[in-house]
């Protein structure tokens, strides 16, 4: 999978209005783009040049909201597994006003995050959670006018006792 924004700027449409008329359940449990249990080793899935902006602030204010009410509503969800790890790759990408992490990070992947950032995003640009993942960053920043984070390390209890390197 290749996306070369060219600039462009892909907006998350407010899922609480028609067509679509989600749950606030159904919204904490949403992700936009998974990538999970390729089958092979050596594809890598490129993200570039393309702002993507998740429109959070139309559905939940998180001054009068709880902040985590629709915190597992991570936009871009990495899965591999043992034996295929997934190579992702983001390089000047710019998240904006995501309920969640802009990246998610889980089990078995390289993934690479240059020259990239992340403004008003809960859990900031990169969020890990697993095991056996490879992570480099280069240039990367974040800010937000609620104080939210700009990296966030998850320690995973199903994975308890193995060796995790940050």
């Amino acid at each position: 999978f290749i996306l070369h924004g060219n600039g462009a700027t892909v907006v998350k449409p407010n899922l609480k209005l028609a067509p679509y008329n989600y749950t606030d359940n159904q919204i904490k449990n949403l992700r936009m783009f998974v990538n999970s249990g390729a089958n092979y080793n050596d594809a890598q899935t490129e993200i570039r040049d393309v702002t993507i902006d998740g429109n959070a602030f139309s559905m939940w204010n998180p001054l009068v909201d709880s902040k985590y009410k629709y915190e597992q509503a991570v936009f871009f969800m990495v899965n591999g597994t043992a034996d295929h790890h997934l190579k992702i790759q983001f390089d000047n990408v710019h998240f904006l006003n995501h309920f969640a992490s802009s990246i998610t990070i889980n089990n078995y992947a390289d993934v690479t995050i240059t020259n990239s950032d992340s403004f008003n995003c809960l859990k900031g640009i990169c969020t890990v959670v697993g095991d056996g993942n490879n992570i480099n960053c280069d240039n990367i920043s974040a800010d937000s006018d609620y104080g939210f984070t700009a990296f966030w390390v998850e320690i995973n209890s199903s994975i308890a006792g193995q060796r995790t390197n940050y």
